[in-house]
Order: structure tokens, then C-alpha cells, then sequence
């Protein structure tokens, strides 16, 4: 019987250690990011400028034609065809640089925005996970909201101004009349004209995306074939998770978008998402809002991790 019971016991413990360190072997794959790359802040956030950077001279064409689309009161579904149309027309009436309308706001409002974005998510997250004990999935989700909200509150004016040129196109060359001219008519509080749909939007868009980021992601490496190919995987699961989340959310993106496209007559978000809802146009856009955002999500996540490879390997 005593043999028997310190048999047990040894059966025991070895379970219990089992248990322990299948319990470190998956936290140390879910913060695979943290643990694994070694930078400082300030070569994070120049990581993450650099990704942003690349991302929006891609695909920012496609966010002008999205716009567009958006902006424009039409009746009914807005079809593949007419994506064709509007985009054929603007390069006839105003030229191939009118897909690039609003670039340089959008870069000034991008790269430090990026940066201070994706590094607050990404040490926020580890923070909550690592030292406060939170579910992975729960630390990226509260990091990802955050983060998001701060950066949206900070980027407001600018993002009012690349709206305006983008509806505008060459009416508005100039950054700073915009924003002149809306204090002038409206008052410092119009630079934040269309920042509750934008918090509307990304809040629920940040929520999904990165929890379904970080899962996709995980699941992906731990695939046999799938161990030494971070940028790969990280780009395909930001591209599935950014499909999904952007497709959930584009309805609000469309009042956002006319509620900061029109500074001469200032509506309420309960209005205009009336009028989009009487015009049957919450999915105005969507196409182009996909094909650019889905892709954006992978090119930004891809590019950030090798930059912070390069970092890796220098030290």
C-alpha cells in the first residue's frame, strides 16, 4: 500500500508538471511578438512609420475611389461597374493624380499615428498579458481599443481635412484653408466633424480584427509547414481578419465619410445615417474599402515585423 500510494503520488507530480509546462509552451506561442523580438520603442515606432508608409502609397488610390463612392448620392447598390466608371472618369476629368488626392495629410497623419498605434497595442498588449495575468486574446482586445481610440482622437482634424480633398479633389490643394475655414464657419469643435463614426467604426473594427488577428496567427504557426514563415503568416492572417472586420463595419464608415464630406451643411449621425438608410447605400463602396483595407492590414503587420527583424538581426 505504500508503494502503491508513492507511485500515485510520483504519477501525480509528473502530471502536474506536464500540465505546467504545456501551460508555458503556449503562453510562450501566444506572445510569440513580445518574447521574441527584442526592440525598443523608438525602433518600434520607426518599424511601424515604415510599414504605414508603404501601405498607403499602395493602396491609398483605392480609398479615393471608395470615398467617392461613398460620397456620391445614388440610389440603390453601388456596382462593380460603376467602381469602373468613377475611376475612369477621374483620371479623365482631373488627371492619375487625382487617385493620389489627400496623400500628404494622409502621411503626415499616418506615419506618427501608425507608430504610436501599433507600439501603445503591442506593449499594452504584452503589459496585460505578461505582468497583469490577462487572456491573450483579452489583453489584445482592451490594447487594440485603447490604442485605437487615443490615435483616433489625436489624427481627427487631419482625417476631416483627407476627406474633404478626397471629395474635393482639386478645389482643396491646400491642407490648412481647410481646416481655416471649418474653425471659421463652425468653430474648433468642427476639426473633430465625423470623429464619433470613426470611433464607432474602428472601436468594433480594432475589437475583431486583432483578436481575430492573433488567433488566425497562432493557429497558422503552429501548422508543420508554417513554423519559420512569420511575415507569410502574419500577412494572412491580418488579410482574413481585416476581410471580415472591414465588411461588418463598412456601414458606419459610409456615414463617416459623408458626415466629414460635406463641412457646409453639418448633420447629426442619427440624420445622415437616416439618409444613407432611405438611399439603401450602407455597402456604397465596399469593394474598393475592401480591396484596400484587407490588404493595408497585411502589407502594415507584414512590413512591421520585418523592419523589426532588421532591428533583431543589427543587435
Amino acid at each position: 500500500k505504500y508503494h502503491l500510494k508513492v507511485k500515485n503520488n510520483t504519477k501525480k507530480n509528473h502530471t502536474f508538471h506536464e500540465n505546467m509546462d504545456i501551460n508555458k509552451r503556449e503562453r510562450k506561442s501566444s506572445s510569440h511578438i513580445g518574447q521574441k523580438n527584442k526592440v525598443s520603442i523608438v525602433q518600434q515606432l520607426v518599424s511601424a512609420s515604415c510599414g504605414s508608409f508603404v501601405t498607403n502609397i499602395v493602396t491609398y488610390p483605392l480609398d479615393v475611389i471608395k470615398t467617392q463612392l461613398q460620397y456620391t448620392k445614388k440610389h440603390g447598390t453601388i456596382q462593380s461597374n460603376q467602381v469602373y466608371h468613377v475611376t475612369k472618369n477621374l483620371i479623365q476629368t482631373q488627371g492619375l493624380k487625382r487617385l493620389w488626392s489627400g496623400l500628404p495629410p494622409t502621411l503626415i497623419m499616418q506615419l506618427p499615428a501608425s507608430g504610436i498605434y501599433i507600439t501603445m497595442y503591442e506593449n499594452g498588449r504584452d503589459y496585460l498579458y505578461g505582468t497583469k495575468g490577462y487572456n491573450y486574446y483579452k489583453a489584445s482586445l482592451i490594447s487594440g481599443v485603447l490604442s485605437r481610440t487615443l490615435a483616433v482622437m489625436a489624427i481627427g482634424p487631419l482625417e476631416l481635412v483627407r476627406t474633404n480633398m478626397q471629395v474635393m479633389g482639386t478645389q482643396h490643394r491646400n491642407f490648412l484653408s481647410i481646416l481655416q475655414t471649418a474653425v471659421q464657419n463652425h468653430g474648433w469643435r468642427s476639426l473633430w466633424t465625423g470623429t464619433s463614426a470613426t470611433l464607432i467604426r474602428d472601436v468594433p473594427f480594432t475589437s475583431l480584427y486583432w483578436c481575430l488577428m492573433e488567433y488566425l496567427r497562432d493557429k497558422i504557426k503552429k501548422l508543420p509547414s508554417r513554423e519559420n514563415h512569420d511575415l507569410s503568416n502574419s500577412f494572412a492572417a491580418a488579410l482574413v481578419a481585416a476581410s471580415v472586420s472591414t465588411i461588418i463595419t463598412h456601414p458606419i464608415d459610409v456615414i463617416k465619410t459623408r458626415m466629414q464630406g460635406n463641412m457646409a451643411h453639418r448633420t447629426s449621425f442619427r440624420v445622415v445615417a437616416q439618409h444613407v438608410y432611405q438611399e439603401r447605400a450602407f455597402f456604397g463602396g465596399l469593394a474598393p474599402r475592401l480591396a484596400r483595407v484587407a490588404p493595408a492590414c497585411g502589407i502594415m503587420i507584414a512590413t512591421y515585423e520585418f523592419f523589426k527583424g532588421v532591428w533583431n538581426q543589427n543587435e
